[in-house]
């Protein structure tokens, strides 16, 4: 698999449709339906900071699905140097998604699989977030481009963010795994470009991902206030 990624990878062909291609190879013996969001690309087909990717499973098997082909996604984060999420759902998470959630839906492209009624593409009105949800998202970052510059000028930062996560992830409901067993692969394989990306990054996908970053851990209570008076500052209150 490892061979036909690379060959993949020296193909002529647009960035999207080459990275599309290779998450084919990557499921294609999988009982899955995978889509991968658009908007993860930007007008000049460049990625975003984060490319995520649905995967839909049967409840009894999608954890584990997800977590076998993480490698494999591992080798494809290396060779287009970007950052995947992939956030394994079933039947009953897409009847339950929130609005905000179904509004993104005609961001989806189908690229393996059988469709869903419910992520076919369609006109619809993107929800608008509230102020206080948005104020909290602000602040979320803003502490989060604290912690990446603090890690840029001192990458052995990057131990002790990897054994809070292991630490949780020995308490971490199963709910809750995936988001952390994410980030674990991030700090174990990903670059500091990479890393910093997701820490910074503007994305719903960044958004998500920031909830169960670590590096908010590493940082002292007058360097979290700090960034915080500097968002202040530079009037962000919407």
């Amino acid at each position: 698999m490892a061979e036909g990624l690379k060959q993949l990878y020296k193909l002529e062909q647009a960035f999207p449709l080459r990275l599309k291609e290779a998450l084919k190879i990557v499921f294609q013996d999988q009982p899955v339906s995978v889509w991968i969001e658009n908007s993860c690309f930007d007008e000049n087909f460049s990625p975003k900071d984060t490319i995520e990717v649905l995967v839909l499973g049967t409840p009894e098997k999608i954890s584990n699905i997800v977590q076998s082909t993480l490698a494999e996604i591992s080798q494809i984060e290396n060779l287009f140097d970007l950052s995947i999420y992939v956030r394994g759902i079933t039947r009953a998470d897409i009847e339950a998604f929130e609005s905000n959630e179904a509004s993104k839906l005609p961001a989806l492209e189908l690229i393996l699989g059988i469709p869903h009624p419910l992520l076919q593409p369609k006109t619809t009105k993107k929800a608008g977030h509230s102020r206080t949800r948005q104020a909290q998202s602000d602040a979320s970052r803003a502490i989060s481009i604290a912690a990446a510059k603090k890690l840029e000028r001192d990458p052995s930062l990057l131990p002790a963010a990897l054994e809070l996560i292991e630490s949780q992830l020995a308490t971490a409901s199963e709910s809750s795994k995936n988001e952390l067993l994410q980030w674990k692969r991030l700090l174990e394989k990903g670059s500091l470009k990479r890393i910093t990306q997701v820490l910074v990054g503007t994305s719903d996908v960044a958004v998500r991902r920031r909830q169960s970053s670590p590096f908010p851990l590493l940082l002292t209570e007058e360097e979290k206030t700090s960034a915080l008076e500097s968002l202040k500052s530079e009037g962000v209150t919407s």
